[in-house]
């Protein structure tokens, strides 16, 4: 049975969180390459000393293939993130690391226990200049700043080509229901389920 699959605004990037047996696991490539490292590196040393608790999940991706993710439980997150020191990594890397170190846990726990609408609160909480956004009516995008419109916009794209994707029925509704969170919030609309049209795979 494939995992549940989640992906999750951080900063500029997108986190993916996928759910097993009512606990939540972070796939663990996405991280480590938006940190800018190497995954090879990672993989070995997540193997090496998380070997009780790493797990591969099957997940099903857009071209409609399986493939297997390395993931770690996202109580362990933490731990390893520390096993990384800012000071050894190249200067342009520093300060993604030290954002990752502090922030990515919380906001992954966040998402997973409150979902989409308190993300987006804890955004809005942490923002630190508030830009107006010029013919916004709607009041849901109210206190938005722009880097937390980029990021809302990329993960509405993310949760459509995922609707698109799946076939399964109570996946698809999931999908729908945090497309149509994240589209509340940048004041846009959400067709209908059964107009987001399940891809058809062809020879």
């Amino acid at each position: 049975m494939n995992a549940q699959l989640m992906p999750v605004p951080f900063r500029d990037d997108t986190v993916v969180l996928l759910g097993r047996d009512n606990e939540p696991y972070v796939a663990m490539r996405p991280v480590v390459e938006n940190m800018g490292l190497a995954w090879q590196v990672q993989h070995r040393k997540i193997n090496e000393r998380f070997t009780s608790v790493v797990t591969e999940m099957v997940t099903t991706g857009d071209d409609g293939k399986q493939y297997a993710m390395t993931c770690l439980p996202l109580r362990k997150l933490a731990a390893w993130l520390y096993t990384i020191n800012p000071k050894k990594v190249a200067p342009e890397l520093h300060d993604k690391i030290i954002q990752y170190q502090e922030d990515c846990d919380e906001v992954l726990w966040n998402y997973w226990n409150h979902g989409q609408k308190q993300l987006i609160a804890m955004l809005e909480e942490r923002a630190a200049r508030i830009l107006p956004l010029p013919g916004v009516t709607r009041t849901a995008r109210d206190g938005i700043n722009f880097k937390q419109l980029i990021i809302l916009q990329e993960q509405g794209r993310n949760l459509a080509s995922l609707l698109v994707a799946a076939t399964d029925s109570f996946e698809r509704q999931g999908l729908h229901n945090q497309l149509r969170q994240v589209n509340d919030a940048l004041g846009l609309p959400t067709p209908p389920l059964e107009q987001c049209a399940v891809a058809i795979q062809r020879d």
